[in-house]
């Protein structure tokens, strides 16, 4: 099968210039680094929301145990 673009990569065409990188990279914007008590915050909600889940997960199967011991 004879694909168009396969021909155009055979005769490149589609090479990126040699300073294509270091152009780019200049462009780009870091983002600011993240405060120290957001990073608290996330952890400590990702943390309580385990437990929370958790949680849940053993009144499910406390309550599915009950319901099967009870007849």
């Amino acid at each position: 099968m004879n694909d168009p673009f396969d021909d155009l990569l055979a005769r490149g065409l589609l090479e990126p210039p040699a300073d294509f990188v270091d152009r780019v990279l200049q462009r780009v914007a870091l983002p600011p680094a993240e405060p120290r008590w957001r990073r608290w915050a996330r952890d400590a909600a990702l943390v309580g929301g385990a437990l929370l889940g958790g949680a849940q997960l053993l009144a499910f199967a406390f309550a599915a145990w009950t319901a099967s011991t009870a007849f």
